[in-house]
């Protein structure tokens, strides 16, 4: 083989071996794309479904509707949140200030905090309510409530948020007494949950107050209080 032949051959090979590459390359940006196109299904999916489970906590009965809750599971609920004045005040019975600025988990709200949320959420939940019963689907609007922890509002004595919660509840469980029937499956629409019914709502804030008291008696349990 000559010298001219040899040259030939190398480039050649090198052109192979550069095409080669160029191959390689292609295939995995192709490969990436789908992935990434995938991946991005797949977090379109999962956001559909989170959406779709928060907002629907209620099983599908036979013939594939959604099972309203009984009207004794509703009026569990009610009551849950009829008592729940009573059962934060004797969460919170005859603690100082310091173990009221002591936060229910490392990196959690203080139960101070916990206290005044209690007031900020439950108030926006009955206008939310009342929203659902006068409106045709209205749109629930959001609010930071890390945020409004940190208000200066947030550090005050908690029997401001205790008579707050009193009042609220009195006359949000007679509002919810003397709800027809009909009107448990309106709708109004949340931009972070999807679409939600008063049920849900119900069932939302029942749970809401509930977890709230336990973080606090779970708190006390842990500190021998």
């Amino acid at each position: 083989m000559t010298g001219k032949d040899l040259l030939r051959a190398e480039r050649r090979i090198l052109i192979e071996e550069n095409n080669a590459k160029l191959k390689r390359n292609n295939e995995k940006e192709k490969g990436k794309g789908r992935r990434e196109e995938r991946e991005s299904e797949k977090g379109r999916e999962q956001r559909t479904g989170s959406k779709e489970q928060g907002t629907r906590n209620r099983e599908l009965g036979s013939e594939g509707g959604l099972m309203m809750l009984s009207k004794k599971e509703r009026a569990e609920k009610i009551a849950s949140i009829q008592n729940a004045p009573v059962s934060l005040e004797n969460a919170i019975r005859q603690l100082n200030d310091a173990q009221l600025d002591t936060p229910y988990r490392e990196g959690g709200w203080t139960v101070r905090q916990v206290v005044h949320h209690l007031a900020d959420s439950h108030m926006n939940a009955y206008v939310r309510m009342k929203l659902v019963l006068t409106e045709k689907h209205p749109t629930l609007k959001p609010y930071d409530q890390n945020s409004w922890a940190t208000l200066s509002d947030a550090t005050m004595p908690i029997t401001h948020s205790t008579a707050i919660l009193k009042g609220l509840h009195a006359r949000w469980t007679h509002l919810l007494e003397r709800v027809p029937e009909s009107a448990w499956s309106r709708t109004a629409f949340h931009p972070e949950n999807g679409e939600m019914t008063l049920e849900d709502l119900l069932t939302t804030y029942a749970a809401h107050g509930e977890n709230h008291v336990s973080q606090i008696t779970g708190l006390r349990k842990a500190r021998g209080w």
